[in-house]
Order: C-alpha cells, then sequence, then structure tokens
C-alpha cells in the first residue's frame, strides 16, 4: 500500500475519487459532486453549530469532549 499526500491542488482529483467510489456498490448513492464536497452541505453547518472547529490545513473538524 502506498500513502500519497494530497493538497487543494488535487481538489478536482479528489472529488472524481469520491464520486467515482460512493455511486457505486456497495453505497449507489446519488451524490453530486458539487453538493457532496463542497462546503455548502448540511453536514458543514451541523458540525459548526455543535462545536466543532475546522482544520484548514486538512479540513476536518475536532471537539474537545
Amino acid at each position: 500500500m502506498e500513502l500519497i499526500k494530497k493538497s487543494i491542488a488535487d481538489k478536482e482529483e479528489v472529488k472524481q475519487f469520491f464520486f467515482d467510489v460512493f455511486t457505486k456498490e456497495p453505497w449507489n448513492d446519488d451524490w453530486s459532486i458539487a453538493q457532496q464536497l463542497d462546503r455548502d452541505v448540511p453536514a458543514y453547518d451541523f458540525y459548526r453549530k455543535h462545536g466543532f472547529e475546522e482544520h484548514k490545513s486538512n479540513v476536518a473538524f475536532a471537539k474537545n469532549l
């Protein structure tokens, strides 16, 4: 297995990867690339509302418990 670090410059490639994976078995999700991977989705607001903070370097959420 090879681990490859991605950056914001790879955004379109990463979007396509997620689209290709999650629209097929076993998920069969009806994902629009823009809706699922941009920040204007309900999950983004949900986590912010519940005290999670965005880490800009890796676009992850964290919360101190």
